[in-house]
């Protein structure tokens, strides 16, 4: 299982996060309880450089947002990673392997 993907759509103003559908069904399928009802996460900033004061950087942000999307505590993420994939490129902005947030305490 895993990892679970967040797909990331740019906007002029901003970005808006998304989970992938085939992830959706697999966090249901593995974490019954995991609430999955928030659709999509969007972040406006008027830069790129105020993204950057405000959030310190997209990974930073990612801790923020796919706990939101997924219903998941960080320890359930730590058990399965996470990639955030920009649609329009399918290049792969974050990637979180099993075990890489075993320093953040949910």
């Amino acid at each position: 299982m895993g990892p679970i993907i967040v797909q990331v759509g740019k906007r002029a103003d901003g970005l808006v996060f998304g989970l992938h559908p085939l992830s959706r069904a697999m966090i249901q399928s593995a974490f019954p309880t995991a609430n999955t009802n928030v659709k999509t996460v969007d972040f406006s900033f008027e830069t790129s450089r105020d993204f950057r004061f405000t959030l310190g950087g997209l990974e930073d942000f990612a801790r923020e947002v796919v706990p939101r999307l997924t219903g998941l505590s960080l320890g359930d993420l730590e058990t399965v990673g996470y990639a955030l994939i920009e649609d329009d490129t399918g290049q792969t902005l974050v990637f979180k392997k099993p075990g890489d947030l075993s320093h953040v305490h949910s």
